[in-house]
């Protein structure tokens, strides 16, 4: 059984433990401590059978939302996860008055980048060199944004 939940702040150990397995340079449990106790944060994430599979942390400044990270269990992807996350923080985030979201993504991870364009995230510049992979190599960031319709009260729906 799956299910969306809010994430809090007795859920950073999971959080780390999760971005431990889908990054090269996680983020430890008191870095997910700190995100989640800035004002306007959001995280939600994906239990699947009592374990955390994928999860969305964002802050909400002045009617932006930055999606920070973004990660889905390398044994849980193309499950349609992403999508289904995707999709609730989106609308609930509308729902808290965010009219912008902005991310970057590695311009290597295709299918983050599919994902993402599918919602409507369209690429803003790119940051050389911004990714550190764990062999010494580094990755451009692609930033991208979308603008969100705050009058329907929706998020923005996937085009794929």
């Amino acid at each position: 059984m799956t299910e969306v939940v809010r994430l809090l702040s007795e859920d950073a150990g999971h959080m780390a433990e999760l971005h431990a397995a889908c990054f090269d340079t996680p983020w430890d449990e008191s870095a997910f401590r700190d995100l989640l106790a800035v004002p306007g944060a959001l995280a939600l994430g994906i239990v699947e059978d009592g374990r955390l599979v994928s999860l969305i942390l964002s802050a909400l400044v002045a009617g932006e939302a930055d999606i920070a990270t973004v990660a889905t269990q390398p044994t849980a992807r193309r499950k349609g996860y992403g999508r289904k996350l995707l999709q609730e923080w989106l609308s609930a985030s509308v729902a808290l008055g965010t009219e912008r979201a902005t991310l970057d993504v590695a311009a290597d991870n295709e299918g983050a980048i599919g994902l993402y364009e599918a919602f409507g995230f369209t690429p803003d510049g790119r940051r050389p060199n911004y990714y550190r992979r764990a062999d010494g190599t580094k990755a451009d960031a692609i930033l991208y944004s979308l603008k969100l319709d705050t009058s329907a009260g929706l998020g923005a729906a996937p085009t794929a």
